[in-house]
């Protein structure tokens, strides 16, 4: 007899049912569990990366308008003096630096822009003409080359720390310069030259450029007023007043920043002589003289600054120097450094020029850029 089905399932079936779901139960939760192990661990990784991007975008061929850029330089820090002191400090507290890179177009954006009416940028390329260290056809150059760099930490409080303009340019020639600006205002924070050829015959080589070559003192203690006016760390009446310190006592300029935090000391008629003869107003360089005829002297901006320790110049070798600008606890270092100086130096015996081969900035930036980096000779 053939016994029909009723529908109903063995205890043995039931058993293997429910281990079924309690297997399927702990498969879900053990997923559940690795699932939350690895977002734990890779979701920072993803979260920057994701911030890299917005920041940075990717690394295409393309215009400087693109969405990304136009958002960074909303929120761009316009103050140079602030940008400094970021970089500065930032370096002082071993924060990491990241580099990102765009290649763009060649346009008439770039060119209106080193050609054009950017003080900033011309301010340094005349000072350098003029010291015979930089062609003067510089101007005539054709740029061959045009990338956009950011430079920005981990520390996102302070914001991207520069935006910039990676040019290069060429002549007929083979003669090159490589400049490294800010994209927003136009400081020039690098300049290289290279591959110089052609000599002239002439005998009335400019001061500067002998004073360069050579490293003397005054020279190097004007380049570094020069320099921290330039990069916003000294206003120009603090500067006047320095400089006409440093020419009428004899001191080198080093001399006077290592005893810098005696210049109180300096007499009151002394310093109102210096006033008087060169028209500086004593209010703006923040010097104030109580009843008693105590002063406090303070010719930077921030009063924090531990001169001796990150201000001065430092001179290695011919044509080989360092220039420490101090901003807030840290500092940067202009270097200045001419690689052919023996060629140089025996054409000057036979009364001929040659532009040198130079690299002029702020060592701590333009190391980060690839374009930058000095061959070994």
């Amino acid at each position: 007899m053939i016994r029909k089905k009723t529908g109903r399932k063995s205890p043995g079936q039931k058993n293997t049912r429910k281990r079924g779901r309690k297997l399927l139960n702990y498969g879900v939760e053990l997923l559940a569990l690795i699932l939350l192990i690895m977002a734990a661990f890779f979701t920072p990784q993803i979260i920057f990366q994701i911030q890299d991007r917005i920041l940075c975008g990717d690394t295409v061929l393309g215009q400087r308008e693109s969405i990304n850029v136009e958002a960074l330089s909303a929120t761009y820090e316009k103050s140079l003096t602030a940008r400094m002191m970021n970089f500065a400090e930032g370096m002082a507290d071993e924060e990491k630096f990241y580099l990102s890179s765009q290649e763009l177009e060649i346009t008439d954006e770039v060119r209106d822009y080193v050609k054009g009416d950017t003080a900033f940028f011309q301010d340094f390329i005349y000072m350098l003409m003029d010291a015979g260290m930089l062609s003067g056809e510089f101007w005539g150059y054709d740029i061959t080359v045009w990338k956009q760099y950011v430079i920005y930490s981990d520390n996102y409080a302070r914001g991207v720390n520069f935006i910039l303009w990676y040019i290069e340019m060429e002549n007929e020639y083979g003669e090159r310069v490589k400049l490294l600006a800010d994209a927003e205002d136009g400081t020039l924070y690098a300049v290289k030259a290279e591959d110089n050829i052609r000599m002239w015959e002439r005998d009335d080589m400019p001061y500067e450029y002998y004073a360069i070559i050579y490293g003397g003192d005054y020279a190097a203690g004007e380049l570094w007023i020069w320099f921290m006016v330039y990069y916003g760390g000294m206003n120009a009446n603090s500067a006047g007043l320095l400089q006409n310190i440093v020419s009428n006592t004899g001191y080198t300029l080093n001399h006077i920043l290592e005893a810098y935090p005696f210049m109180e000391e300096i007499p009151q008629e002394e310093l109102h002589y210096y006033f008087e003869k060169y028209g500086i107003d004593a209010g703006s360089v923040g010097i104030e003289v109580d009843e008693a005829g105590n002063k406090e002297l303070d010719l930077f901006q921030s009063s924090d600054i531990t001169v001796g320790k990150n201000a001065g110049y430092l001179i290695r070798d011919m044509g080989d120097v360092s220039y420490l600008l101090p901003f807030g606890k840290g500092c940067l270092e202009v270097v200045m450094e001419t690689g052919n100086t023996d060629e140089l130096e025996k054409l000057l015996y036979q009364n001929i020029y040659k532009a040198p081969d130079i690299i002029i900035g702020i060592r701590e930036i333009y190391e980060m850029i690839p374009e930058f980096i000095l061959q070994a000779d």
